[in-house]
């Protein structure tokens, strides 16, 4: 009898961990290669981009308040569990729910549109929306928090044990976690798009930019994500290994918190607009990454629909930073800037590098470099005060999927401004655009709510990110994608 082949172990490596294997509350790109291997959406993205057939194999508008679903027979849960429209309706309902009355999940901004949900019979989902909703087949395909859970297993042990102990239909089952260290899943053999060829992945965790490429150079690692750039040329030069790279869906921003109780210096527009006038952007993408991410134009990834080419980055003009500083009355209020390490390429260099061009202009600025969970728990707290750094992504290629997401009613970024107030024209035009299935109408209201976000400055950009990964030689299959997803399931050894 033959000797049977090794296993093939694929080991890669990110700089921040998950913080809980509960999809609705990882809205991190990093904990979605890990998420995104344990459990599937109903709807998937092919290389393009496209939508493509996942645990649904057909989805209609039947009506214009009702989208019917058809659901793939025969697949289950890892612990055996029938995946039927028990649990489809389970998760629909739950993400349709305030986060705060089900798990602590961050959803509701992109899934509150939903009325009910109607089990028509195993196979077959109704969704009624309140009303119209031309996104929700890319709501159902977002990687960020669309991921279908167990109702069964769930109602037993509860969103937190779930949180614990993934259970999913995705191609991988974690076997083993060890916080900020590594997480190993292991193939789902009777994944029901077929057994992956890569048996078990080790996804170490390695938040130094330099130490991960060092990894990848020395053999340890087989793919990286997040190559700084001035390695690309020596990884590049080196045999063995390669950059790949496309342009991402993400873009690098400050998030101004806070600016919604209105006091402090920064529930000043002018104050917000002031800091972006002190931003040298291009000499951030010049020197901390040798010029190659595209310079933003935009408050969000240029790959989303409703991108408007008319709103033009604010120009380095240290000028007229100080002189709008002049006209508030600025007193030399203490301004913290926060970043975890290892989370966005240069995060920490992108921090100081502000800093000192905030000191520049007047602004008494102080970095502070924090741990990827702190930074989740001061992006959520109303009471919080300062600029973070965040790189918002595009989760279903629509202003709807970031912007909104994030900023409106119900989203992790709206305890911070006053967008997300009914009585704001932003919110009128961003819910206005979210149920009108007129996309000349939904564009038009996405131009004009950009050159609103432009003026009032909520987030500050810095440029649209590229996303890159390093690969060993012995990789096969892979391909660069926009969201950032490596697929350990499509690779080989």
């Amino acid at each position: 009898m033959p000797a049977r082949a090794p296993a093939a172990e694929l080991v890669a490596a990110k700089g921040t961990d998950v913080t809980s294997f509960d999809p609705g509350i990882n809205p991190t790109p990093d904990a979605q290669q890990v998420i995104t291997m344990i459990y599937d959406t109903l709807i998937q993205r092919d290389d393009a981009m496209q939508l493509k057939p996942g645990l649904a194999v057909s989805w209609q508008n039947a009506e214009p308040l009702t989208w019917q679903i058809k659901l793939r027979p025969g697949v289950k849960f890892h612990n055996g569990e029938p995946f039927d429209s028990r649990s489809v309706k389970f998760t629909l309902e739950r993400l349709s729910t305030p986060g705060d009355k089900a798990g602590g999940h961050v959803m509701v901004s992109s899934f509150g549109g939903i009325e009910r949900v109607d089990a028509v019979d195993p196979l077959t989902v109704n969704i009624k929306t309140k009303r119209p909703d031309p996104v929700l087949p890319a709501r159902l395909a977002q990687t960020f928090g669309a991921q279908m859970i167990p109702a069964e297993y769930t109602t037993k042990v509860g969103y937190p044990g779930l949180a614990k102990n993934p259970v999913g239909t995705g191609p991988y089952k974690l076997a083993q976690w060890l916080k900020d260290d590594r997480t190993i899943p292991e193939a789902n053999k009777d994944y029901w798009g077929g057994a992956p060829a890569i048996d078990r992945v080790v996804w170490r965790i390695i938040p130094d930019d330099l130490a991960r490429v060092s990894a990848l150079q020395a053999g340890e690692v087989h793919v990286i994500v997040r190559v700084p750039p001035d390695q690309i040329a020596p990884i590049e030069r080196r045999g063995g290994v390669r950059v790949e790279r496309v342009l991402g869906n993400v873009t690098n921003v400050f998030t101004v918190a806070g600016i919604k109780k209105g006091t402090g210096p920064l529930a000043d527009k002018r104050m917000r607009q002031a800091i972006a006038y002190a931003i040298d952007q291009k000499s951030i993408i010049d020197n901390l990454f040798r010029g190659w991410p595209p310079h933003l134009v935009r408050v969000r990834p240029a790959l989303d629909f409703g991108f408007n080419p008319a709103i033009k980055p604010y120009p380095y003009d240290p000028v007229k930073s100080k002189a709008l500083l002049a006209e508030i009355g600025y007193k030399g209020e203490e301004v913290l800037i926060r970043s975890a390490s290892g989370y966005i390429v240069n995060d920490v260099a992108i921090v100081n590098a502000t800093t000192e061009m905030l000191r520049k202009v007047g602004i008494n600025a102080r970095a502070e470099i924090v741990d990827i969970q702190t930074r989740l728990e001061m992006i959520k707290s109303g009471t919080l005060t300062g600029l973070i750094l965040i790189n918002p992504q595009g989760t279903n290629f629509d202003t709807d999927g970031v912007v909104w997401r994030l900023m409106g009613p119900g989203g992790i970024l709206a305890v911070h401004w006053r967008g997300s107030d009914p009585d704001h024209e932003f919110y009128r035009l961003m819910e206005e655009a979210r149920y009108t299935v007129d996309q000349k109408k939904r564009q038009q209201n996405y131009y004009r709510a950009t050159e609103i976000f432009a003026d009032e400055l909520p987030w500050i950009p810095v440029f649209q990110d590229v996303a890159t990964f390093g690969v060993s030689a012995k990789v096969k299959n892979f391909k660069p994608r926009p969201d950032w997803l490596v697929l350990p399931q499509r690779l080989g050894l």
